[in-house]
């Protein structure tokens, strides 16, 4: 009826569609916090030594007679410095040379994520070094390596005798 006035009572579909999504975005905010940092910290962190890795190898595929060695600690990886005349350094540098290399990945203070390596199916001490040949392969894999992330999840790089770098 045109002229009569009705008193609905009720919410719309959009009011209903707008308090859906709000609640929608509040449980999802929620529970990233309380599953705190760590739960995402180990893909972070192999995402990180895989990038890492791959630029070390795409460096050695490029340039000739310099250092390619590539560093893996319990808590920190790096490319050594490539300036280096020898390569048979395994200790990484200290203080603010550190962090200024494109490769260098640290775990912070607060973050229970540790690194670990297997060489050839054996585990092995860190830290370990890696030199890349021209071809990109590492002369330390001959088997295959498998470099293991352990945070809230435990997972792993897998290094092929031919060099392919992966997760795995």
């Amino acid at each position: 009826m045109p002229g009569s006035k009705h008193n609905q009572r009720g919410f719309t579909l959009i009011e209903l569609i707008v308090v859906i999504m709000l609640i929608g975005i509040v449980s999802a905010t929620a529970v990233s916090r309380f599953s705190g940092v760590n739960s995402i910290s180990a893909p972070v962190y192999r995402d990180q030594l895989i990038s890492s890795l791959r630029l070390s190898q795409m460096r050695a595929m490029q340039t000739r007679d310099i250092c390619h060695r590539w560093l893996l600690g319990s808590r920190q990886a790096r490319q050594v410095d490539i300036g280096l005349a020898t390569c048979n350094t395994t200790k990484f540098p200290t203080g603010d040379a550190f962090g200024q290399e494109q490769t260098a990945v640290v775990v912070e203070d607060n973050l229970s994520v540790r690194f670990s390596l297997q060489v050839d199916e054996a585990p092995a001490t860190l830290p370990s070094a890696f030199d890349f040949d021209s071809f990109g392969r590492i002369s330390q894999c001959d088997e295959g390596c498998q470099i293991t992330v352990n945070g809230s999840d435990e997972l792993s790089i897998c290094i092929e005798e031919e060099g392919y770098i992966h997760a795995c």
